[in-house]
Formats: structure tokens, C-alpha cells, sequence
């Protein structure tokens, strides 16, 4: 497992200067609360559906972003943020399992819930870091995530999630440009 999109993030002034931005996409971008809740308030109840929950050994790059030792055990978990039948947000989770409690652990690893939703049952305090941003052109998985023509333009943002001043999951979230122009 490999998390390369680290390296090649840009800063939210960066990304401005590539790309016309709207206030609703530069909301979604730089947001540093519950992604969840935010699309809710613009497009109604959201719901998770997973697509691949794995337990994997971090590499150099994982474990540098999340600060722990190669090798370590992590969860991978990724999903979509979904309103009705429109895919919103396409995420990939990374966290180590060393820093989950067991109930928390649980919930990520076996329900549909948004990681802010299960943070916030458990009662953990935290705070969103974010590494940086970007955008692609969507590639045939992507498109036909989001029901897009292959080639549109689709936007990444990365961050980790800290919790006792140590990251506790890794996110990359991606969705379409034109969700929220």
C-alpha cells in the first residue's frame, strides 16, 4: 500500500491559481470539520457505502504521514459519501490500528458510518490537519464513480486526523469539480 499522492499535493492558493474555484468548491476544499455534515447541508442525508475494507503493513510513505514504523498494521477503508443515488465523495481511509480503541476499531472496520459520525459516538476529540490539494482528470474509475465523462476534471484534498497531538487516520477525498460549482 502506497499513499504517492502525498508527494505531489499543492496548497489551496496553488490549486486557485490552476483552476477556477466557486465559494462552495473552496468550502468543500478547505473545510476542516465534518465533510459529512457540510454535503448533507447541501444535498440532503448522506449515506457510506464501502468499498474495501483491508488490513494491510504501512510502507515507508504510510508510516511517515502517519507517523508510525514501517510495517506497522493499518486499516485501509474506502468508500463513498452518497446522496440518494448520486456518488458525492470517493474516500480512502488509512489509520494504525495501534491507536484505535476497540469499540472505535469495531465501528470502522464493520459499519457504513462516516468516520465523523463514529468519532463523534465515541466521544474523541480532534482536529483536521490538512497536507494539501489537487486535481486530476478522472481516469475511467473515477468517472464511472461519479457517472462523469472520462476527462472530467475531479478534486482531491488530503489530511490526517489527530487525535492526542498524533495522527489517527490518514483521508483522501475526491470528488467531481462540477458538484458544487
Amino acid at each position: 500500500m502506497h499513499l504517492h499522492y502525498i508527494r505531489i499535493m499543492k496548497t489551496l492558493s496553488e490549486l486557485k491559481d490552476e483552476l477556477e474555484l466557486s465559494p462552495v468548491q473552496t468550502m468543500l476544499l478547505a473545510n476542516t470539520g465534518s465533510m459529512t455534515v457540510l454535503l448533507e447541508a447541501l444535498f440532503g442525508p448522506v449515506s457510506v457505502q464501502t468499498e474495501s475494507q483491508k488490513i494491510l503493513d504501512a510502507d515507508s510513505e504510510t508510516a511517515r504521514v502517519l507517523e508510525i514504523s514501517e510495517g506497522e498494521t493499518v486499516n485501509r477503508r474506502i468508500v463513498r459519501l452518497v446522496a440518494g443515488e448520486r456518488v458525492l465523495v470517493h474516500a480512502t481511509s488509512v489509520a494504525p490500528l495501534s491507536r484505535l480503541n476497540p469499540e472505535f476499531k469495531e465501528d470502522i472496520m464493520k459499519r457504513d458510518i462516516p468516520i465523523g459520525r463514529i468519532m463523534e459516538a465515541h466521544r474523541i476529540e480532534s482536529r483536521r490537519e490538512i497536507l494539501g490539494y489537487d486535481w486530476q482528470t478522472a481516469k475511467a474509475r473515477f468517472a464511472e464513480i461519479f457517472s462523469k465523462p472520462a476527462g472530467s476534471i475531479v478534486l482531491k484534498r488530503n489530511y490526517n486526523i489527530i487525535h492526542n497531538k498524533q495522527p489517527l487516520i490518514n483521508i483522501l477525498e475526491v470528488f467531481p469539480y462540477e458538484m458544487a460549482k
